[in-house]
């Protein structure tokens, strides 16, 4: 049972039924309409995943591929540098970088779903969980009871199932604990490109990204896909009713963002909003027979461009851990049940310190983003930096990944901090995570540390124990229990006369900030992620 039927939760359907196994998805709504209108953006990671499930024609068709992400002030639109998403660093991550909508993609994996086999039942809410059961379930509001082997639980951060994994879980504002914000509007692409001064956002050859960078506030925009909107996402310090007006928000924006949030105005477009309250990455995803993946499990910042992407990784994962050609040598006398408290547990060593990881470079751009709370000098050197790249004429790819690569093993250089990015978040393989486990760890483990006579009911306090301490021993997947939130001790920093006072230990999201700025001349490598 997968409870929850977003694009976390339709995910991992698909890809327990490509697996081989019965699903039914159980969401609570009439139907999804939860931020159907915002623009999506789909990383090369999400994108590859989508392929290899047979879909990348029906994505060709409800996305666009953007050639250019623009960087400008958000104060007075003062062109900070660009990037150009070359098709050959592209290659390297074996994904393309898109833009669509999200109610396109979630109908594409809705039809996917069914088209699979797999059962969504809409407007069944769930009360109650049994987990440390030898038969596990859930009750609906209705009375009904519903049984399953395994529960997951995909319905976001506010969701029942997290609260079974952690009730204790605590938000917290991540940037001083100022109050951020993120608002999210679709404008009429008919009324941009009417308007002489803002026609350059509408390029239908080059489907153009443009990044607000200032202090405080910062604001996203793209043309999405075949739709007729352009999406625009601000993020800022505002609270009260006027929070959720836009024209206020942008009220100290250069001329051709204030243009946007007037024809926002004018022709009622769509606002969501949404607070930057942040929640870190649980520590524990597993109770019994449930496990959280998803923003139950590690949400992200809204608008982040890994949001989703993370959560479909999370069910690819879940799948091949579950694959039937992994499980083919096991005992006949021994049912699937028996080995699902070591699956999941191996699950959660897998995924936790990728996701923490992305988690705080999420965070950590938005900070770089906005600057809240910082010095005027800090700024500068952001600002600084992007100006030196801008003026050299230099892509943030401009290097040859394979020349970089034969010099770092020859010793004679490292290997650019940009494409070190590339290949971690980018260039991440789902499935061979879990592939590799099943080969270098799992059999041996299972074959060692389950009998057959186990079942997943048994003693709770036994299967808990059980299944930390598999997580907890896992020598290959190490599960780091740095929270997003820890405090960093920052390094000492002298290669600029503009340096500026670091405080004695920051969040991640400042450690981060810091050292991209400071990580080279040429400025911060981190905005091709945004």
């Amino acid at each position: 049972i997968i409870i929850g039927g977003s694009i976390s939760g339709l995910s991992a359907a698909i890809a327990l039924r490509r697996a081989g196994h019965r699903v039914t998805v159980l969401e609570k709504d009439p139907m999804i309409n939860e931020k159907l209108s915002r623009g999506f953006r789909i990383a090369p990671n999400l994108h590859k995943i989508l392929c290899e499930w047979g879909l990348e024609a029906e994505l060709k068709e409800i996305s666009s591929k953007p050639k250019m992400m623009n960087m400008l002030s958000y104060n007075n639109g003062t062109y900070l540098g660009s990037l150009t998403w070359d098709q050959e660093v592209l290659k390297e991550t074996s994904g393309e970088f898109r833009l669509t909508t999200y109610s396109a993609l979630w109908t594409l994996l809705y039809r996917e779903t069914i088209s699979q086999g797999a059962c969504v039942r809409f407007g069944t809410k769930i009360v109650s969980l049994k987990t440390r059961s030898i038969s596990p379930s859930v009750t609906l509001e209705s009375g009904e009871t519903v049984h399953a082997d395994l529960l997951i639980g995909a319905d976001g951060v506010n969701g029942l199932t997290r609260k079974y994994i952690s009730a204790s879980a605590s938000p917290y504002n991540y940037a001083h604990n100022d109050r951020k914000d993120q608002r999210a509007a679709s404008i009429p692409k008919k009324s941009i490109i009417n308007d002489p001064q803002l026609a350059y956002l509408i390029n239908p050859s080059l489907q153009d990204m443009f990044v607000w960078i200032g202090h405080e506030h910062s604001a996203i925009g793209f043309p999405s896909g075949n739709s007729c909107d352009f999406f625009l996402n601000v993020y800022g310090l505002e609270s009260g009713v006027q929070a959720q007006d836009l024209q206020h928000v942008l009220g100290g924006a250069e001329s051709s963002l204030l243009k946007l949030s007037r024809i926002a105005s004018e022709t009622f477009s769509s606002l969501t909003y949404a607070p930057l309250i942040h929640e870190s990455v649980l520590e524990t995803w597993v109770d019994g027979s449930l496990v959280v993946i998803g923003e139950a499990a590690h949400p992200l910042p809204p608008g982040s461009v890994q949001s989703c992407a993370l959560s479909v990784e999370d069910g690819a994962v879940l799948a091949r851990l579950f694959a039937p050609q992994s499980l083919s040598w096991r005992s006949k006398s021994c049912g699937l049940v028996s080995y699902i408290p070591t699956i999941l547990a191996a699950f959660q060593s897998i995924r936790y310190q990728r996701c923490a990881s992305v988690q705080t470079r999420e965070v950590g751009i938005i900070h770089y983003m906005t600057m809240p709370g910082s010095s005027e000098a800090e700024r500068n050197v952001r600002d600084q930096g992007m100006r030196a790249r801008r003026d050299s004429i230099a892509d943030f790819f401009e290097s040859d990944f394979d020349d970089d690569v034969e010099e770092e093993e020859e010793g004679l250089s490292e290997i650019s901090p940009e494409w070190v990015e590339v290949s971690e978040v980018f260039g991440y393989q789902a499935e061979e995570e879990a592939e590799e486990w099943w080969a270098t760890w799992g059999r041996y483990q299972i074959q060692t540390e389950v009998s057959p006579g186990v079942a997943i009911g048994g003693n709770d306090e036994t299967v808990c124990n059980f299944s930390q301490k598999l997580i907890t021993s896992d020598p290959l997947h190490s599960n780091s229990s740095i929270a997003p939130h820890s405090l960093y001790t920052l390094p000492s920093t002298s290669n600029s006369e503009e340096n500026w006072n670091h405080t004695p230990a920051c969040t991640s999201a400042e450690f981060l900030t810091h050292k991209l700025i400071g990580s080279s001349e040429d400025g911060c490598g981190c905005c091709f992620l945004i």
